[in-house]
């Protein structure tokens, strides 16, 4: 898959009770700098979430695309089962 998005469904890593949604002022730097690639166009008004267990990111794409981008801590893009996709 590319640019960790997916249409499969999340492992078992990203538990509804281990997410908390965060404020777009609150995405690290890391992940913000990520975000700048055209790839993910809109991410501003996607809902953005943090697992609390991993300290990894799900960014949920609104809109007509209803894609979801999984990034590690440092702003990486991995697939939703936690591993680093190739697409840097």
């Amino acid at each position: 898959m590319s640019s960790g998005s997916t249409t499969d469904q999340p492992s078992s890593r990203w538990k509804a009770d281990d997410l908390e949604k965060i404020d777009r002022d609150d995405v690290p730097t890391s992940l913000r700098a990520a975000l700048q690639d055209t790839k993910y166009s809109g991410w501003e008004s996607a809902d953005i979430y943090r697992n609390k267990t991993t300290n990894e990111y799900v960014v949920m794409m609104k809109g007509g695309s209803d894609k979801a981008f999984y990034f590690d801590k440092d702003g990486n893009a991995i697939s939703a089962s936690g591993m680093k996709t190739d697409d840097q």
